[in-house]
């Protein structure tokens, strides 16, 4: 057997080796129909599929030709020994395949038309030049077999654990790190399997255990990190950004403990006085009337008010000073009068005051008077007395004690 590199085929070549695969398998399926009529029926309920060999046929591309020819009926789909490098991606048009072999090829990924193609239940891909498998590989809901055997696989995806179908997984001669070599391959202490298959079934099943038990454990790590990122928030993100100033300690003060800063603001000059402390406390006003300053735009100085006293000899000087105390204006004097219980009668004379009559409201006052009218100023009365209530006839002079 020669060792040099095969020929490809045309693709006129491939196209017409598909059609040819597709009418032989037609012909096998009507033959075995005609043979046995129960089967005969059984089959034409089951519509079944056509199988294609196109194994060690130098294969280099398949065209969009063969794909027109096959994609209706296409069951299984077999291309192992071959050139490919690539799958036409209107292989996805091919509904009904469930088996592909691409085995002994040249591939170097997995095409994206085979990821998305569900219906795929046996996917053979060993002894290419693959590196990696996509986490896409998950979207193949009805994978049950996937051999991936003679690659340069390093790592799988996390993904596997989740694929409940995937029973039996192939990976002989990858230089695996990620899952570990010894989750790879069937324990010491575990029994040995009967054949090759129920072995790989085995491998598969501590491979899917590995993966989830991985993705918990890296779950919880993550919301750990959530959680701890979320209760740090505050105090992570101000010391992480500089940019962002942090309030000063506010410290005990007056009235304005706030000092606003405005120093570097352009219209403001540098150094302002400090804001002011405790306010001053509002006097309270005073029920005594208090002798008034002297003002600086007037020479005059408001006297002193005399208190009011009775007495029977100076009462008509001391009630005149008292009144002369209140002020120079008629208007004001009358109202402060009016205000102290002064009585003012503009009368030429004042009666006589009758003690004796007992038809008299007043029974007579022990230190009342009658001040002649000569003696008043401006025409202000002394007390108030019982004058013009009683009688005028009888009058008592100054000085005198009263008859009672």
């Amino acid at each position: 057997m020669s060792n040099d590199v095969p020929t490809p085929i045309s693709d006129d070549e491939v196209v017409a080796l598909a059609k040819a695969a597709f009418e032989q398998s037609r012909d096998d399926i009507n033959h075995r129909a005609a043979e046995t009529p129960n089967a005969a029926r059984e089959l034409q309920s089951q519509q079944p599929g056509i199988t294609i060999d196109l194994g060690h046929k130098s294969i280099a591309r398949l065209p969009d030709e063969v794909i027109d020819v096959i994609r209706a009926e296409i069951e299984r789909l077999a291309l192992s020994h071959n050139l490919l490098t690539t799958l036409p991606s209107r292989l996805i048009e091919c509904k009904r395949l469930r088996y592909l072999n691409v085995r002994y090829n040249a591939l170097r990924e997995i095409p994206d038309c085979i990821l998305d193609m569900t219906s795929l239940e046996i996917f053979d891909v060993s002894r290419n030049k693959l590196r990696s498998i996509p986490p896409k590989i998950a979207n193949l809901a009805s994978l049950k077999v996937l051999a991936i055997a003679k690659n340069r696989i390093e790592e799988l995806p996390v993904c596997l654990g989740e694929m409940n179908s995937l029973q039996v997984l192939k990976l002989d001669g990858n230089q695996l790190v990620f899952p570990p070599p010894d989750v790879c391959t069937i324990k010491s202490n575990a029994p040995s399997p009967a054949n090759e298959n129920e072995r790989d079934a085995v491998i598969s099943t501590q491979v899917k255990k590995f993966m989830r038990q991985h993705a918990s454990k890296e779950k919880q790590r993550v919301e750990m990190d959530r959680l701890r990122v979320e209760s740090s928030s505050d105090e992570s993100w101000t010391e992480s950004n500089p940019e962002t100033p942090r309030p000063s300690r506010r410290v005990n003060g007056g009235r304005f403990p706030v000092k606003p800063s405005v120093s570097k603001i352009e219209g403001f000059p540098e150094n302002r006085s400090d804001s002011p402390g405790m306010a001053p406390p509002i006097p309270s006003r005073s029920h005594y009337r208090v002798a008034s300053q002297t003002q600086s735009n007037g020479p005059s100085r408001r006297p002193q008010i005399s208190p009011l006293i009775l007495t029977n000899g100076s009462t008509g000087s001391n009630e005149r000073n008292r009144s002369q105390s209140e002020g120079g204006g008629s208007g004001s004097s009358t109202h402060r009068q009016k205000r102290m219980g002064i009585y003012t009668k503009q009368t030429p004379e004042l009666g006589a005051v009758d003690e004796l009559k007992r038809t008299s409201h007043f029974r007579g006052f022990s230190q009342g008077y009658l001040v002649p009218g000569n003696n008043l100023a401006n025409g202000l009365s002394g007390p108030a007395t019982a004058i013009g209530y009683g009688d005028s006839s009888t009058m008592r002079p100054p000085g005198q004690p009263s008859a009672l």
